[in-house]
């Protein structure tokens, strides 16, 4: 009798695991890793990715990995979040997706049109996701997106900005039932 077949845990569910494990079992790797995303020290990590398979000479590989591997770290991650980037961005605010702020941050986000600017505008904003909501942030997700936003830009930027609206879809149809009771 077959066994049923597991999924298949994509790149992004493997890091995360594997940098999760890394943090758990040492500090110094955890401090190495939180300074993953610093352009001056993320030498210091290089043994850490390195041991995952990450090409060190391909800079924009290199720097998505740093930048995640940092995040989580600096997150204090004991396990990976649910939450997409879309959706993390309006849970920072107490109105959501209705928030001008968060807007601007997913308008910025989205006009983003290499890896080096997505590092230079996401780097500030999982530190800002982190300190708002905490280690809820899906960094599993967000670094398999990250890896196909070369390749598929416009699929990757319209997720981001459906989950980010997807809260106001959850509102209306909490608003719905809420009329339907009255």
């Amino acid at each position: 009798m077959k066994e049923p077949e597991s999924k298949k845990k994509s790149r992004g569910e493997q890091f995360i695991q594997y940098i999760i494990k890394m943090i758990a079992s040492s500090k110094a790797k955890a401090a190495a890793l939180k300074r993953a995303d610093n352009p001056s020290l993320e030498y210091q990590s290089w043994e850490i990715l390195n041991r995952f398979g990450i090409d060190l000479t391909d800079q924009q590989e290199r720097s998505i990995f740093c930048l995640i591997a940092a995040a989580a770290a600096k997150a204090k991650v004991e396990e990976d979040g649910s939450l997409g980037i879309g959706e993390a961005l309006a849970n920072c605010y107490e109105n959501k997706f209705e928030s001008g702020q968060a807007c601007t941050k997913l308008r910025r986000l989205i006009a983003c049109d290499s890896i080096t600017e997505l590092y230079v505008v996401l780097r500030p904003m999982l530190q800002f996701i982190s300190s708002k909501i905490g280690p809820r942030l899906c960094y599993a997700r967000l670094l398999d997106e990250l890896i196909k936003f070369n390749w598929q830009p416009l699929k990757v930027k319209s997720s981001w900005a459906q989950k980010f609206y997807f809260q106001k879809q959850i509102k209306e149809k909490e608003e719905e039932e809420e009329n339907d009771v009255c």
